[in-house]
């Protein structure tokens, strides 16, 4: 929402300009998105210039289109998918490294697009962690007993192929998956 301003002195830089969230703080930043003057500490980069932690949550809320039954759902069919995945990868007579990570990411992907028919491409970056969370335990369910009794290839196995499997369900689901900010 960029308001028109009748001359270009009312963009100027002025002495008392200050951060509109830190009234205490003069600033020569502006929010390129709603023109209000932001401190260092308020300003965002973005690839058009600094924008304001509201226009940044305004931006964002667009694309976070996630509702609240998609997180059960989408929870349940991963899990499904990622234990039925994981017991066919385990299963392979010639399984190996190779077989772990390849199958993970084959499975990882089927679970991304199956999950954005059953959530009809509603999307959420929560969302993309309780795929790839529930997923994981679907695998680790199935594994867990080997596990117990000391079959350590079997975690080996199990590690790649969530890792494998994380990775291609944020790529296949078409978010990253960001840790932090």
């Amino acid at each position: 929402m960029t308001e028109n301003f009748d001359s270009p002195d009312e963009l100027s830089v002025t002495a008392d300009m200050t951060c509109y969230r830190h009234p205490d703080r003069v600033t020569a930043l502006r929010c390129h998105s709603c023109l209000n003057p932001i401190c260092p500490d308020c300003a965002r980069t973005s690839p058009t210039g600094y924008i304001c932690p509201d226009c940044l949550e305004r931006g964002r809320k667009r694309f976070e289109t996630a509702q609240g039954r998609d997180y059960p759902l989408a929870g349940g069919v991963s899990f499904v998918l990622g234990l039925a995945g994981y017991w066919l990868t385990a299963r392979l007579p010639f399984s190996s490294i190779w077989i772990s990570l390849i199958g993970g990411w084959l499975v990882g992907m089927a679970i991304a697009k199956v999950v954005r028919v059953v959530t009809e491409k509603r999307r959420s970056p929560k969302l993309v962690w309780t795929i790839v969370g529930s997923a994981g335990l679907g695998a680790l369910i199935f594994a867990l007993p080997g596990i117990w009794f000391g079959d350590w290839y079997g975690a080996i196995h199990l590690a790649l192929f969530i890792a494998a499997a994380g990775r291609a369900i944020a790529f296949g689901y078409g978010i990253g998956l960001r840790i932090g900010k």
